[in-house]
This record gives C-alpha cells, sequence and structure tokens, in this order.
C-alpha cells in the first residue's frame, strides 16, 4: 500500500510540474458527486490534460461518510449542455453508530450531464454505478446525484 501511494505521489507531482498542463479547483455543494461519492460538499483539484480530459484529486465529507478519490473526466461533447463520463477510484472512511466505523475501498463509474449556468458556475446531474468491498466481498449499486459546482 505505501508504494501504491509513493507512486502515486510522484505521478502526480510530475503532472503538476508541467506548466504547460491548466490546474482548476472545483467546490461542489449538493446530493451527493459523481467525483467524490456519497458527499454533501466536496472539493477537487483538477489537471486538464487535453480538452476533453481531466485528471482530479478531491475529497468530500456527509454526515455518515468521508471520501478521498481520485480518477479521469472524459468529455465526450463540450458546450452549454456538455456530457461526459467519471471513472475513479475511492477510499471511504464510516465512523458513525448507524452505518458502523471502518473504511473500504471503490471503483466509480458515471455517466452525466453538465449545464454551464456561468463561466464559473456549473449544475451537474447523472447516476453512477459503484463496485466496492466493504464487506469482504464485491457488491455493485448505484445512485442518483445533482447539485452544484463552483470553479476557481
Amino acid at each position: 500500500m505505501l508504494r501504491r501511494l509513493i507512486i502515486l505521489l510522484l505521478i502526480v507531482g510530475l503532472l503538476l510540474g508541467d506548466s504547460e498542463l491548466e490546474q482548476q479547483e472545483t467546490i461542489f455543494i449538493g446530493m451527493f458527486d459523481d467525483k467524490i461519492g456519497l458527499s454533501l460538499i466536496g472539493y477537487t483539484y483538477n489537471i486538464k490534460l487535453n480538452e476533453m480530459n481531466n485528471l482530479y484529486l478531491g475529497g468530500g465529507t456527509s454526515i455518515v461518510a468521508h471520501t478521498i478519490s481520485g480518477g479521469l473526466k472524459h468529455y465526450y461533447k463540450k458546450s452549454n449542455l456538455s456530457i461526459y463520463s467519471v471513472f475513479s477510484l475511492k477510499r471511504m472512511f464510516m465512523d458513525n453508530e448507524y452505518s458502523g466505523t471502518g473504511e473500504f475501498n471503490t471503483v466509480t463509474a458515471s455517466f452525466s450531464l453538465e449545464y454551464n449556468l456561468s463561466n464559473r458556475t456549473h449544475i451537474n446531474l447523472g447516476g453512477v454505478g459503484v463496485l466496492d468491498d466493504a464487506e469482504g466481498n464485491y457488491e455493485f449499486w448505484g445512485y442518483p446525484f445533482m447539485g452544484l459546482n463552483f470553479r476557481f
């Protein structure tokens, strides 16, 4: 696990060191999210690879779960109403009396719509498919999401 973390940090460091890559930060508020997962508020640091692809690292929280995440956002159509997918790896942490305690990994894929309200404000909605190992065996489940993104 430590080896994977070191490799990930080296890759991210190399990407951030390239001054030609465009970087952007996003704050998400809403009912879940395609990048962060089961969060009511989240933050992502986005790295634009090209016109249609972004890498991101982020974290978010809700009352019952906390998440760290990293993944790839790919646009199929980029306009005032954009269509895109997100593929990500997440680590979720639970620490409450209702859902229990512990942590587990998830792999997610989403299909989403993004409507531009302004240059820095967007409404996102879609669905997410999740594969997790929370109880020692793999489970597949999904959820819808809708929220507001503020980019800066």
